[in-house]
């Protein structure tokens, strides 16, 4: 395993450890999680500093994922090894499922047994419920989103922020300065459509798009509909006023965030934003958000302009109560510390799930057997 050099100061008082595992989904081309300063998707993000903020905290923990290259590292204090080094029958305290629930369609066993998700996810069978202690997800209009989801197992915990690392990148404001930092298809195109009636506005407006097209275009699977889109938007990334940065490593990003004065995000399907951790990164680094305030950005879009207002010159600016999005060590002594206990985590009993029926119980892998 690499060097593990990324274990910040903890804080607040230590619990008993635990032996905690993650199942994570595959992600297209694998990821690693020194990959977070460069090119990790928001979900990645998200399971690597809960790792970390575990870890940290004095649990053994451990991430199963999709490495590219298919090799065990350590990071933020965690272990990161490959799907195929998964047991589910080893010995543990807790096993999350992110995103998938295949540990528990495997007959997976730990003491606390909890799904964890940022996705509106079909629906599961009653068989697969009753084998989870809790369905973690992460607003009030998230779980709106998945009605079949028992209200006995549904717990609704915010994601974190990485405080530390935004303050530290902090960089002087800039006037007129406008940020896109979402996936392109989620209201860049209205957006640079309604650039030239903006600016009719305010002439001073500048526009950072700093988000790549990379993933959408991987996602897609060579969909002709998703190339005819990226060549739209590459004509209308040329117009005045605009510059295309694409994706940028995360200490730029955290200047960028710092550097604008409005936050853009014209979103156009309520159910593309579950969270929107950029909305709470916006608020804590001070960014005024202009926002079609649909989906989460109701519950995180906490600061803002109404985006239609916005275009037509509307300058005022609402202010409410901003939503729970502490820091990461915060987010799990708060959070997912207390979820652990309530379930016996902490008292370290072995129990295991129900078992599973037939046709559903794979081998244990040859790797990992705790």
């Amino acid at each position: 395993m690499s060097p593990d050099t990324t274990v910040p100061t903890p804080r607040g008082p230590r619990v008993p450890p635990l032996r905690i595992d993650l199942w994570c989904n595959a992600v297209a081309g694998g990821w690693r999680p020194h990959d977070l300063e460069t090119s990790l998707g928001g979900g990645e993000e998200a399971v690597a500093l809960w790792a970390r903020a575990l870890a940290t905290r004095g649990h053994r923990v451990r991430v199963f994922h999709n490495a590219p290259d298919g090799a065990a590292t350590r990071w933020g204090g965690a272990a990161f090894l490959p799907h195929e080094r998964f047991n589910p029958f080893a010995r543990r305290d807790v096993l999350v499922s992110w995103k998938s629930p295949h540990p528990w369609r495997i007959g997976a066993t730990a003491s606390v047994r909890l799904h964890w998700s940022s996705d509106v996810e079909a629906p599961w069978s009653p068989r697969m419920l009753e084998r989870l202690h809790g369905f973690v997800v992460l607003t009030p209009f998230h779980r709106r989103c998945m009605p079949w989801l028992p209200e006995r197992l549904t717990r609704v915990i915010p994601l974190g922020l990485d405080t530390a690392h935004l303050d530290a990148h902090w960089a002087p404001r800039e006037a007129g300065l406008c940020l896109y930092a979402s996936s392109p298809d989620r209201g860049l195109e209205t957006l640079l459509r309604d650039w030239p009636r903006i600016r009719d506005w305010q002439p001073g407006l500048r526009l950072e798009v700093c988000y790549g097209f990379s993933r959408l275009l991987a996602s897609a699977g060579g969909s002709p509909h998703v190339a005819a889109f990226r060549e739209r938007m590459a004509r209308l990334l040329r117009q005045e006023g605009v510059t295309y940065r694409g994706a940028l490593s995360r200490a730029e990003t955290a200047r960028t965030y710092w550097r604008a004065a409005y936050w853009m995000h014209p979103l156009n399907r309520a159910e593309s934003e579950l969270f929107c951790l950029n909305a709470v990164k916006a608020r804590h680094c001070g960014v005024v958000g202009v926002v079609n305030r649909l989906g989460a950005l109701q519950q995180t879009a906490t600061r803002w302009i109404d985006y239609t207002a916005f275009r037509e010159g509307g300058r005022d600016i609402t202010t409410v109560p901003p939503y729970p999005a502490p820091d990461w060590d915060t987010v799990v002594r708060d959070y997912w510390e207390p979820l652990f206990a309530a379930h016996g985590a902490m008292e370290g009993r072995a129990a295991t799930a129900p078992a599973a029926k037939h046709g559903e119980t794979a081998a244990p892998a040859a790797a990992e057997r705790g």
